[in-house]
């Protein structure tokens, strides 16, 4: 069962109270970066919070401002792109895809699937630090929908995010541009334990010559 600090509490009550849901993004691949957004440009629990949400999606269908129990095992949220994003006093994107890794965009561009996800909760966006209700913690997925004005984002809870883990890692033309075509689509083989015979292997390196660094010997 969640329950209110004392200042949370009265603050609920109040007529003029602005609740709020922040969402904090962890990034941690290839190096840290935190993303804090929300649907208002917004300063709580001494950060500042990007107004980049476009909908909450169903996190406001499924969650109450406080409910006992657990948070959903997934949801979605819908987020703008087509404003720009703060990284740094000094760097800036123009766009929040262009935080997307992928082989053609690597400066300050982070890994989106597995990344953590934190979704808090102010019943007042005045209140301070330890007023906040986390309603849960969870983990991007790779982004389902990436247009010129938003970006659909769904993230599951850690049960869900071990079960999609489990289910191996893909070969794609994005992460492996010069892999066999035969191999993309195909699931990397991962083993448990050992030693353990036979284990195939795919190509995700195809088409590459180079030379030898001497000559053969001519066989007798």
């Amino acid at each position: 069962m969640r329950t209110l600090t004392t200042a949370a509490d009265v603050a609920r009550q109040r007529a003029d109270a602005s609740p709020v849901f922040l969402l904090k993004i962890d990034f941690t691949s290839p190096s840290a970066f935190t993303l804090r957004v929300s649907d208002r440009a917004v300063t709580a629990l001494g950060e500042d919070w990007q107004p980049l949400v476009v909908s909450w999606g169903t996190v406001e269908q499924r969650l109450e401002d406080v409910r006992p129990g657990g948070p959903p095992g997934t949801f979605e949220v819908t987020l703008n792109n087509a404003a720009k994003v703060e990284v740094s006093r000094s760097v800036t994107k123009t766009r929040l895809s262009d935080l997307i890794r992928s082989v053609r965009n690597t400066s300050n561009a982070y890994e989106w699937a597995f990344a953590k996800a934190t979704l808090y909760y102010l019943v007042d966006k005045r209140l301070g630090s330890g007023d906040e209700l986390t309603l849960g913690v969870f983990y991007l997925e790779d982004p389902e929908e990436i247009g010129e004005d938003i970006v659909r984002v769904r993230m599951s809870d850690l049960a869900l995010s071990i079960e999609d883990r489990l289910r191996g890692f893909a070969i794609t033309n994005a992460d492996f541009p010069n892999a066999d075509p035969d191999a993309v689509g195909r699931i990397v083989p991962f083993v448990l334990g050992g030693p353990v015979k036979d284990v195939p292997g795919l190509g995700v390196v195809a088409g590459k010559t180079t030379k030898l660094s001497a000559d053969l010997a001519n066989p007798a």
